[in-house]
C-alpha cells in the first residue's frame, strides 16, 4: 500500500541504467501511485480506487510469500 517495496525495486533497476523504466500494477492507492511516478518513466495502474485500504482487499487470493520463496525466485532470475 505504501509502495516502499516497489520504490526499492525501481531504484535498483534504475541503477542498471535501463533505456526506459515502466511500473505496471493491477491496483494502487492514488497516493502510492503519485509517490512512485517520479521513480519511473511511466506508471500504469489499472485501478486506483479512492477507498484503498490494502492491496489484499482487491484479490480473491493474496497469500503471503515466505522469505525462501522470494529468495528462490530472485536466484532463478539472476543475470
Amino acid at each position: 500500500a505504501t509502495g516502499s517495496t516497489a520504490r526499492a525495486a525501481l531504484r535498483a533497476l534504475r541503477a542498471r541504467d535501463p533505456a526506459r523504466l515502466i511500473l505496471a500494477v493491477p491496483v494502487a492507492s492514488p497516493e502510492g501511485a503519485a509517490a512512485l511516478r517520479p521513480e519511473t518513466d511511466d506508471l500504469i495502474a489499472l485501478h486506483e480506487p479512492a477507498a484503498f485500504m490494502a492491496v489484499g482487499q482487491w484479490y480473491d487470493e493474496f497469500d503471503q510469500l515466505t522469505d525462501e520463496e522470494v529468495l528462490g525466485a530472485l536466484r532463478a532470475h539472476q543475470p
